[in-house]
């Protein structure tokens, strides 16, 4: 099997709601040589079933490890326990909650490649409201919303 380009973590609780959505963006990249690294919080809703819904349609590029217990660290112990598994060149942290844009693996990893870059990252922003997240027309027309960024 071949090592593939980008790793994508993916650290799931309890976004039945939304992980479909993110699932759908990473879907539909014009990049596609990637993994998909899921890994449950010990989620108690049915985000883990949702996930396994969309597997067949990764053809093998998803998999979901399930922690045994609950971290209580946020993100941080499953992205750690993502970065163990994942086989890529380079590592795309995605909450569950997002959604990206149907480019932008591509356009990472080819910004990432031409600079021999350790680490790249995007800076658009784009605030979803609850009532039109399952909208793709109405959040096709959300401007970047470029107040919230924080310079570190």
């Amino acid at each position: 099997m071949q090592m593939p380009a980008v790793s994508v973590i993916v650290p799931l609780y309890n976004v039945e709601k939304y992980v479909g959505e993110c699932l759908d963006s990473i879907l539909a990249q014009t990049f596609t040589n990637f993994e998909v690294i899921v890994v449950d919080d010990c989620s108690t809703d049915d985000s883990v079933k949702v996930v396994e819904s969309y597997m067949p349609k990764f053809g093998g590029r998803l998999s979901i490890s399930v922690l045994k217990k609950k971290s209580n660290g946020g993100g941080s112990i499953p992205r750690n326990r993502g970065l163990e598994l994942s086989r890529g060149k380079y590592v795309f942290f995605l909450d569950s909650d997002d959604a990206i844009t149907p480019t932008a693996f591509e356009e990472l990893h080819k910004i990432a490649e031409s600079f021999n870059a350790d680490v790249v990252h995007c800076e658009k922003l784009y605030q979803v409201p609850d009532n039109i997240w399952h909208d793709a027309q109405k959040r096709s027309q959300l401007k970047a919303d470029i107040t919230s960024r924080t310079e570190v």
